[in-house]
C-alpha cells in the first residue's frame, strides 16, 4: 500500500528535521550527481539480518527499518535508518490510522 500524500509530506519534515539535527545542515545532497531533490518511494523497507551469509532467514528476526529515498534525478536509491534517526516510522503511521479507526461512527438506527 503506498503512503499518502499527507503521510509523505510528514515523513518528510521529520526526515528533514533529523538530518538538521544530526548534521548541522538543512539538506543533502545525492552523492552521485549532486542533486539535492529527492523523493520518497512510497514506503518503507525492511532488511532483515542474518547470523551467517547464507543463512536462513529468521521470520521475527531482527531487521534494519529503513526508508527509501530516491534522487529524482539520477534514480540513486539509499536507505536512512529509521532508528538512527530516532524517526519511529510504525509507531507514528499506525497510531494514526488507530486513531482515525477508532473515531466514533454515528451508529445506524436499531429497527424495532
Amino acid at each position: 500500500m503506498a503512503l499518502t500524500k499527507e503521510k509523505t509530506e510528514e515523513i518528510i519534515k521529520k526526515i528533514e528535521e533529523a538530518i538538521k539535527k544530526k548534521s548541522g545542515q538543512s539538506g543533502f545532497k545525492c552523492p552521485v550527481c549532486t542533486n539535492n531533490q529527492f523523493s520518497l518511494a512510497g514506503g518503507f523497507t525492511n532488511d532483515f539480518l542474518m547470523d551467517k551469509l547464507g543463512g536462513g532467514l529468521v521470520i521475527g528476526g531482527p531487521v534494519l527499518p529503513s526508508i527509501p529515498i530516491v534522487c529524482t534525478n539520477c534514480g540513486n536509491t539509499f536507505f536512512l535508518n529509521t532508528m538512527v534517526l530516532g524517526i519511529d516510522i510504525d509507531k507514528e503511521v499506525i497510531s494514526k490510522e488507530n486513531k482515525e479507526k477508532d473515531k466514533p461512527r454515528k451508529e445506524e438506527k436499531k429497527n424495532g
